[in-house]
């Protein structure tokens, strides 16, 4: 009897044994795609230089990644952390199509049908907002004072951010939902309007 059971614990061994070998060769066979977020970030850049050039504009480089220009620097007053900032707001690909605007006229004008949502865009700024849909808007937020516009060119991880929200951008603010292709390079047109608390 304890030789049939040491033949059968050998034999269990060896079956665990193979069936391990089995498995790591097939997982060694198979192709995964792996995201390149590096190799993402290159070609976006890549797009965002190609149409500044073409359209022979000048703009600055934020440490974060995105690239902006100051139409205007407003007033004095900056924002402070967890104020409230509220913005006119136009986002649109680099292409040209208008995603969201705080202006119902431009919406309609670029054939975006009703029913309108309020017409502003608020964040509340915080100093560690984390990944959130238009990541980078916070930034920009600290650039200009009320009245202060801004166009910005941003990569899509600064858009959407690099989790939960890869196609959808206005959500958090209770007034819409905004559907773009994860990868699309955003550009927009922020002034701010008022900073309260």
């Amino acid at each position: 009897m304890i030789l049939v059971n040491e033949s059968v614990s050998k034999m269990t061994k060896k079956l665990l044994c193979l069936l391990t070998l089995m498995v790591l060769l097939l997982s060694a066979c198979e192709t995964e795609e792996i995201y390149d977020f590096d190799r993402q970030l290159t070609e976006e850049r890549a797009v965002i230089q190609n149409y500044v050039l073409e359209n022979n504009l000048v703009v600055e480089e934020h440490p974060k990644g995105f690239f902006f220009r100051v139409l205007s620097e407003g007033d004095d007053t900056r924002v402070q952390d967890l104020d409230w900032v509220n913005f006119d707001l136009s986002v649109f690909d680099i292409d040209g199509t208008l995603y969201f605007s705080t202006d119902p006229l431009e919406e309609l004008s670029n054939g975006i049908n009703p029913p309108y949502y309020p017409s502003t865009f608020d964040i509340r700024y915080t100093q560690f907002p984390g990944q959130r849909p238009l990541e980078a808007i916070y930034d920009i937020a600290e650039l200009v004072g009320v009245g202060g516009e801004i166009e910005a060119f941003i990569p899509s991880h600064l858009a959407y951010g690099l989790l939960g929200y890869t196609t959808n951008i206005g959500g958090v603010n209770g007034f819409r939902t905004i559907r773009i292709e994860p990868s699309t390079v955003i550009r927009l047109r922020a002034q701010i309007t008022r900073i309260y608390q």
